[in-house]
């Protein structure tokens, strides 16, 4: 299978519901399967309403035949924090908040990953600096200590990546390099 990544800016999901004015995000699903590519639409989610709510938009915007792969920002929250992910909570009506996603993302038969956090100070950093996360592995404008947090987080991340090795269309046995 061939990959293509498209990333869109924060808040492009409302863009995709009509492409012009005969194209749907649908029909975009439906050309790049007719291809033979997967589909896959990714999405970071915080523990926040608005972010974890897109996952709906996008289930309902690209449909059944598109595979959905939640990311959860976890620099954003513990995993106590993403309670809207979870069960959803009560509001002072008694109505019920979140917890719909989650569901909606099983039955799609998605996936999620755990984007760890990395250090804030060590991120900050980085991003200052203009650097790659490959490239801060062996900075000297970093001090040892940023570099190994570092190298640890991308370890973590790339544990994650693993287990959609087959949705990112990586060989048999490929191994990142660190």
């Amino acid at each position: 299978e061939e990959l293509l990544v498209f990333d869109l800016p924060g808040g492009a999901l409302s863009d995709m519901a009509e492409l012009n004015e005969t194209l749907t995000a649908r029909d975009l699903v439906d050309a790049h399967r007719e291809c033979g590519r997967r589909f896959v639409v990714l999405l970071p989610i915080t523990p926040l309403l608005a972010s974890i709510s897109s996952l709906l938009t996008a289930i309902e915007l690209f449909g059944p035949d598109a595979d959905y792969l939640v990311v959860k920002n976890m620099a954003a929250g513990k995993e106590e924090d993403f309670i809207l992910w979870q069960d959803g909570i009560l509001n002072r009506h008694g109505q019920h908040i979140g917890g719909k996603a989650r569901a909606a993302l099983g039955a799609a038969n998605g996936r999620i990953l755990e984007l760890p956090a990395l250090n804030a100070g060590s991120y900050a950093r980085i991003d200052a600096l203009g650097l790659s996360f490959t490239e801060a592995l062996s900075s000297p404008l970093l001090p040892l200590s940023q570099r190994l947090s570092c190298r640890r987080w991308l370890h973590a991340w790339t544990g994650q990546l693993d287990t959609i090795a087959d949705w990112l269309a990586l060989p048999a046995g490929y191994r990142w390099t660190i």
